[in-house]
């Protein structure tokens, strides 16, 4: 048995990888390509979220990110830098979208500074706000 990382650079690496899981969600969040370990950084698992800025981009969004795995991104033809995840930026955003749950992020804090999230990861369940939306159904 083996990690999801592991498995990932095997695949890529040419070998054949059959994986299973006893939880279906995780599963059908692999399936998807979908990474459901917060703390994982791998281009190919990141697709969701790149596939989310270029949405937002394409309607006109400014794009700010932070991410302490990746420091600097270059996308569609653009370099974006990852801004540091101070009170001040949490408030001048119009909208905080969580698509990774990164471990060391301090999501009452996140939660507290900013005036609307959209929590594509459940990061924020159990912290009581009407600002966080999560989108996954427990």
């Amino acid at each position: 048995m083996v990690s999801v990382p592991l498995a990932v650079e095997k695949a890529k690496a040419g070998y054949k990888v059959i994986g299973f899981d006893n939880q279906q969600k995780k599963v059908d969040l692999v399936n998807q390509g979908d990474n459901y370990i917060g703390d994982v950084v791998d281009e190919e698992l990141d697709e969701p979220a790149l596939k989310i800025i270029d949405k937002l981009a394409r309607e006109g969004a400014e794009i700010v990110y932070n991410d302490p795995w990746i420091p600097e991104l270059d996308f569609q033809g653009k370099r974006y830098s990852s801004e540091p995840l101070s009170g001040y930026l949490l408030q001048e955003v119009d909208v905080v979208l969580i698509t990774t749950d990164h471990s060391q992020y301090d999501y009452q804090r996140i939660v507290e500074k900013a005036n609307l999230i959209f929590d594509t990861r459940n990061a924020t369940k159990g912290i009581n706000s009407k600002k966080s939306r999560s989108i996954i159904e427990e």
